[in-house]
């Protein structure tokens, strides 16, 4: 099953689930907003990612200047415990299933979640 992680003000989210209903594809939504993801579910991702932390935070969020100097040397188990308690460090969309992921929402690279 595919998850779209989503925040509310977010229009990438909003394209990303547009995208996804107009191609009929099935997807469970958590607005990350409301209920953060885990750090389970964050090590999922991050096992997907080609660069890791790097890849989902986002530099662009305003809570970033605030711990970018602490990022770094923070342990995996802290870093994550960190962006459940603050989802809006987080890139968003998340769109994540059991083997792939994509942050962010890409017209093109959404379509690897189409069934053949």
């Amino acid at each position: 099953m595919i998850k779209l992680f989503t925040q509310t003000s977010c229009n990438s989210s909003r394209k990303a689930r547009q995208w996804l209903r107009d191609h009929e594809v099935q997807f469970e939504e958590q607005n990350m907003t409301k209920v953060a993801p885990t750090p389970a579910e964050l090590k999922h991702i991050l096992s997907l990612t080609e660069n890791g932390i790097d890849d989902i935070i986002s530099t662009r969020s305003r809570a970033y200047p605030k711990i970018a100097a602490q990022l770094p040397n923070m342990s995996l188990n802290d870093t994550l415990a960190m962006l459940c308690a603050e989802p809006r460090l987080l890139r968003r969309p998340i769109i994540v299933d059991a083997h792939k992921v994509q942050i962010g929402f890409n017209d093109d690279e959404i379509r690897q979640f189409v069934p053949r």
